[in-house]
């Protein structure tokens, strides 16, 4: 799942903190600055969990607000991705 910065991308129902995320599950997710192919900036965030769970099952697309664009992360995307991610 992707959320831009700024938004919540965890479900919310009961049980829920106020912003929509079980206790802790927020401190596991790193803001990712990106450029879309049109040269918007972008912020997606992902805990590993989601990242690679998205990779996985080929659903991972970004998505551009600006200029309604979608697209896959390169390779060198997802090397950096992870490479954040195990500096966490």
């Amino acid at each position: 799942m992707l959320a831009l910065a700024g938004e919540t991308a965890c479900p919310t129902s009961l049980g829920y903190d106020q912003n929509g995320c079980r206790e802790g599950s927020m401190s596991d997710r790193i803001d990712f600055e990106i450029v879309c192919p049109n040269n918007h900036n972008q912020t997606v965030t992902y805990s590993q969990e989601e990242f690679e769970a998205e990779l996985k099952t080929g659903v991972l697309t970004f998505h551009c607000n600006t200029c309604d664009t979608d697209w896959s992360p390169s390779g060198e995307q997802i090397a950096q991705f992870r490479k954040q991610f195990s500096k966490e």
